[in-house]
């Protein structure tokens, strides 16, 4: 349990080597939520909806901010309704917010 203690001060202080590493597991993240939502846009375009059902489903497992979690899952709200323009609307939102 110290060890964890340590290690997030050591990241919380932007120590060189823990923090690099740490950046590096974000931008890993954040490109693979950005495929999985390129994915999900062509799913829907291609009207493969249960496929890209199952996509939305792993981004709603993803660990990611409050803001963008309320948008995947405005997006799961739509698909279940039907609303597949809106899903699309929100995830090009996301993608937008995480930079691309």
């Amino acid at each position: 349990m110290e060890e964890a203690r340590i290690i997030t001060t050591k990241l919380q202080n932007h120590e060189r080597g823990y923090y690099d590493i740490w950046q590096r597991i974000i931008e890993i993240s954040k490109e693979e939520m950005l495929s999985m939502i390129n994915e999900c846009i062509s799913l829907y375009d291609e009207f493969e909806t249960t496929k890209a059902e199952e996509v939305l489903k792993k981004l709603q497992c993803a660990e990611c901010d409050e803001n963008i979690m309320n948008l995947i899952n405005d997006a799961i709200d739509s698909a279940e309704l039907f609303d597949f323009d809106e899903v699309t609307k929100i995830l090009t939102n996301i993608k937008e917010s995480l930079g691309e």
